[in-house]
């Protein structure tokens, strides 16, 4: 018989999709076969859950960057709502004080921008510039701090992190600001993964704690693409 090859990627990505499903569907049939042997219940095919399953999936609208595919992980809906807690903790917590926001970049653009339109204290923004990020791992290794200016003596000053794994970049710079004299330091992030993430210091506003997986969108990045993204997705298994 003569080899198939696929020299469109979107073909050979359907198609391990579709083996997937049917794996999936076959390993639940035989599972409810086994629990309901005394039911006169009809269990469904494993070919009918095989295609419910994929076009379940297919809606789910997964986008390549680069060449790597991606599935939705978290809506606007949840981005809002988490983004809403941090707002309204923030106005608590700093009402009367004006603290400067601190924006990370290139990450943190459309985070802090949603949540300045919700904080209704009175604040300062500034944004700083770092990154250990290469591809889809932490490089580990913190470039040279860009953007810090003005006088920060007495100042309760809010780090904005879109997304905290390792924190060795935030911890490079909170340990920057300490020298500054700050009045307080606290740290607010959309997301945490807290399985990676090993540090001493406090992460008082988080919006959401995901496991150890590779996202995108909403400002984060896979090699420089998918910033623009209004959801978050989450890296698709190959």
């Amino acid at each position: 018989m003569r080899q198939i090859e696929f020299h469109n990627q979107n073909t050979w990505f359907y198609l391990k999709l579709w083996l997937t499903c049917i794996m999936a569907s076959a390993n639940l049939t035989d599972f409810k076969n086994d629990s309901s042997h005394n039911s006169s219940t009809n269990t469904p095919s494993a070919g009918k859950i095989a295609l419910e399953l994929f076009i379940l999936i297919l809606t789910m609208n997964p986008i390549q960057l680069h060449s790597k595919k991606f599935i939705p992980y978290i809506s606007e809906k949840e981005i809002d709502e988490a983004i809403t807690t941090i707002a309204n903790a923030i106005n608590q917590d700093f009402e009367g004080k004006r603290p400067v926001m601190m924006g990370v970049l290139n990450g943190s653009f459309m985070f802090v921008s949603d949540l300045m339109k919700k904080i209704t204290i009175d604040c300062e923004l500034s944004f700083v510039k770092l990154a250990s990020y290469h591809g889809t791992e932490s490089t580990g290794v913190v470039s040279e701090l860009i953007g810090l200016n003005g006088d920060l003596t007495d100042r309760h000053v809010i780090v904005l992190e879109d997304i905290i794994d390792t924190g060795k970049t935030l911890e490079y710079l909170l340990d920057v600001l300490k020298t500054h004299e700050t009045a307080s330091l606290s740290v607010g992030t959309l997301l945490l993964k807290p399985e990676v993430f090993k540090k001493k210091y406090p992460v008082q506003y988080v919006g959401k704690n995901i496991p150890n997986k590779f996202v995108v969108g909403y400002g984060l990045d896979y090699n420089e693409l998918g910033r623009n993204l209004r959801e978050i997705y989450q890296l698709a298994a190959e």
